[in-house]
This record gives C-alpha cells, structure tokens and sequence, in this order.
C-alpha cells in the first residue's frame, strides 16, 4: 500500500510519497522500495505520483511514466487536465511496451481471475446446501449456477461503466476475444455439465465485468498535479486504470478530487488544499480532528437510539412515526452541528493556515503527513504498509518541477554525467 499526499495553495503545490510496496506471492508477502513520485515532463511545471498496483500490463509505472515522457518531449497544454487526457490516449495508442499481446494477456487474466470468483460462490452454496442436508444433484448444482450468474448479471448491469468507452466496445471486446473468453467459460460450465445457454451467459457476464467500474478490482491509480500554460493556480487531476484492452484504457476519474482540485476555479470552495492518496484515514483525522470511523460509529448509534426511543415511546403507530420523524430530524441536526464545529475548529483554521504558507513550508507539511502515516501503522498492529524513505516534491509556475528529497539507487556525486545529460532528447533518467 502506499501514502501520498497532495498539499496546495495558490503559489505552489507540495507531493510527497513513501516509498513502500508491498507484494503478495501466494500466502507470503513482500515489501521492497519503488519510486512513486515523477517528474510528468521536462519542460513544464507538472508532475504525476501513482499507487494502488504497482505495474500496468506487467509493465512497471515507472517505466511508462519515463516512457510517455520521452514521448511528450517538449509539447505544453493550455490546461493541467491536458497532459491527463495525453497520458490516457497515449496509454490506448499501443506503445511497444503496452502491446496487443500484452492487452490479450491481461483479459486472459481477467477473464481467469473473475470465473474463479464466480466458482467460489458456486462452490460456497452448494457446501451450504449439503450442510442443511439438502440433496444436491447435477441438476441442481446447475440450477446454482444459474441463479449466481444471473444475480451476477444484474449486479453487474447496474454498475458504471468506465469513462468514455466508445460505442460498441462490449461488442468489439466479444469479437476479438471470443475464442478466449469461449475457452475459460467452457471449461467451467463443463464442470457443471452445463449447457451452451449457460455458456453464453457466463460468457456475457465476463464481458460484462470487463467494461464496469468495480471498486474490488486492483487498480493503478495516477495523480497529475502542476499547471498548464494558462493555469495560474496549481491543479489537481486524479484517475485509477484497470487496464487496456483493443487499444482502449479501462479508466475511471476521482470526481470528487478533481471537482476541487482546480485553485483557477472562481469563486472556489476552498483557498487550499490538503489531499491524501491511498491509506488516507490518518490525514483526514489530522484535518478534521476526528476519525471518520469513529465518527460513523457514533451516528450509527445515535440513529439506533432515536429508533428505539420512538418504539418504546410510541402508543400507536402515528406516534411512532411522529416520534421517528422527529428522530430524524434531530439526527440530521446534530451532524450538521458537528460538520459545522469540525469546520469551524479544526479543517477550516488549518486550511486557511495552509492558504498562506511559503512553498517550502507545504513541502515540509506533505513530507510530515506521509511520516505521520508511517508512524502510525508501526505502532499499530497492522502490518507496516506505508515507510521508507519519503520523496518530496515542490511545483510552481514560475520554477517548475523542483526535487527537495529524492532517493536514489546510486551515488549522486559520482555521477554528475547523469544529471547532465536530463534534458537529452529520448533520455530516460532516475527522476
């Protein structure tokens, strides 16, 4: 996992990351360092921090990061969201190393991951059949199948798609990989003895599942952060990508970051920012003063209170109503009191504080709220996913992408060629 973190005012904008990644393999797990935080382009003020999954395709981020940047060279957008939208279409445009092959070896991979999904619950409901004693016959096991795979399909057919998927594209994805969805889907239902209506079924769900935004899958998610020629306040863009497939990126935007994260917008909410990525509950704790889970807790149980206070006290069933209406109403109430007290007592003071500090002070500031997530998961008893060495970057319209902690996996001074040679064309360095 990872905590990064986004802090913004008018002048500049901070990005700070850890450098932590945890693999699994198998049942075992794996922590290693990886880079997070990148430089978007050479030549302009804008930078992209990732987490979530660490490879798109296989491919390591870092590597498409350097990748697109080599092929955006010197090129400049009017707008921050205009390198966001670059990066996307250069994503679907199958550079070399996002191939065809390699979009086939990923719907391979879904399409294997989603119908083992699929058999499990298959395979629990049954279990729980025989438990009860039922007698579970081929038939019926087939007959499970059929209601899973249609409560499946409605779930499924309820859900967002990704954004701006073009017209066709669930046909266009059954055409060009029948034969591989036909495969996978055949070889489950003839564990069933199911029959081809099955098999089209489970193969249109699998389909399906491709093209909808389900917050279970592993994504990769991208923040792009800095400014466009005509920005003259930093922006914040975030999106996650599941992957590609027949040139088209499964992606889906953060609207509620990128709703706010634009300081240009007039008149806008807020006069800064404070924005984590990831494992977020640390800093929105330190911003708001409160946990956000205790905070529900309480409001659970405050509506259970009212409810139960309406059912004793209620003769008649108009009573009761009267009494849960008024519940209601009270409830509402009290969060909009403490809305109002956290925004007043701690978000509000500590925005406006943020709004006037020097650049190098939201640094320190991003830099501080990593660590903070960092210390908190090791003197917690969950398993440290946030730490190592924490990477801090400044951008400012004037100045642009500036490095004020970096790791790197050699001696700096001992290699002066390295950062000599930055700005050559088709160059790909550690940065």
């Amino acid at each position: 996992m990872t905590a990064e973190i986004a802090v913004l005012n008018k002048s500049a904008v901070a990005l700070a990351a850890d450098s932590l990644v945890t693999v699994s393999f198998q049942s075992k797990r794996k922590t290693y360092l990886a880079n997070k935080l990148f430089a978007l382009s050479k030549f302009a003020p804008v930078g992209i921090m990732s987490y979530g999954s660490a490879e798109l395709l296989g491919v390591p981020i870092e590597t498409i990061v350097k990748a697109y940047r080599v092929s955006l060279g010197s090129r400049k957008y009017p707008t921050l969201c205009g390198y966001a939208r670059d990066f996307l279409s250069w994503l679907g445009g199958a550079p070399s190393l996002l191939s065809r092959s390699r979009q086939t070896a990923f719907v391979r991979n879904h399409v294997a991951g989603y119908l083992e999904v699929l058999k499990s619950r298959v395979d629990h409901e049954v279990r729980a059949r025989m438990t009860k004693g039922d007698g579970v016959t081929d038939a019926r096991v087939r007959e499970i199948l059929e209601d899973v795979v249609s409560s499946e399909r409605r779930e499924l057919e309820g859900q967002a798609e990704y954004e701006n998927l073009p017209s066709g594209f669930q046909d266009k994805i059954r055409n060009t990989y029948r034969d591989l969805i036909q495969q996978h889907t055949g070889e489950m239902v003839s564990t069933y003895e199911g029959d081809d209506r099955l098999r089209e079924a489970v193969a249109h769900i699998c389909v399906l599942s491709l093209c909808k935004n389900d917050d279970r899958k592993a994504t990769s998610g991208f923040v792009v952060a800095g400014f466009g020629t005509d920005d003259a306040f930093p922006v914040l863009y975030a999106f996650s990508v599941y992957g590609i497939a027949t040139g088209t990126v499964l992606y889906s935007v953060n609207d509620e970051v990128n709703r706010d994260g634009d300081l240009n917008q007039y008149p806008h909410p807020n006069p800064a920012m404070v924005v984590p990525f990831a494992q977020d509950d640390v800093v929105h704790t330190f911003v708001r003063g409160v946990d956000s889970q205790l905070l529900a807790l309480f409001g659970q149980y405050a509506e259970g209170l009212f409810e139960q206070i309406a059912t004793i006290a209620g003769d008649s069933k108009a009573t009761q109503e009267s009494l849960k209406a008024a519940a209601e109403s009270a409830l509402k109430d009290l969060r909009d009191k403490i809305s109002q007290h956290i925004k007043q007592c701690h978000s509000g003071p500590l925005i406006n504080t943020v709004s006037v500090m020097p650049k190098e002070d939201l640094a320190v500031l991003a830099e501080d709220l990593v660590n903070l997530t960092a210390i908190k998961r090791k003197m917690s008893l969950d398993i440290e996913t946030v730490g190592g060495p924490v990477d801090v970057a400044l951008i400012t319209k004037g100045d642009g992408f500036i490095w004020l902690k970096r790791k790197h996996y050699f001696e700096p001074e001992l290699n002066h060629h390295f950062f000599a040679t930055y700005f050559r064309t088709g160059d790909t360095d550690g940065s």
